[in-house]
């Protein structure tokens, strides 16, 4: 993929699919920001995705309900 320096914005990333996506998006370079209703758990998501990230990547949380 080509998301080496890019941004993206994830909803629902705090666990399944929007976290693997994440992870994806991460490990190709792509600064992401989560978002979820759980801002506990979204915490928990954003400590571990950036602690597993290999590249220089940025993670950040956001609590939000897009629904």
């Amino acid at each position: 993929m080509l998301l080496k320096e890019r941004s993206a914005i994830i909803t629902g990333a705090s666990r399944g699919l929007g976290k693997a996506i994440a992870q994806a998006f991460l490990a190709n370079g792509c600064n992401i920001t989560i978002c979820g209703r759980d801002e506990d758990n979204l915490r928990d998501a954003a400590a571990e995705l950036q602690a597993g990230c290999q590249t220089t990547a940025q993670v950040k949380a956001l609590k939000a309900d897009v629904a």
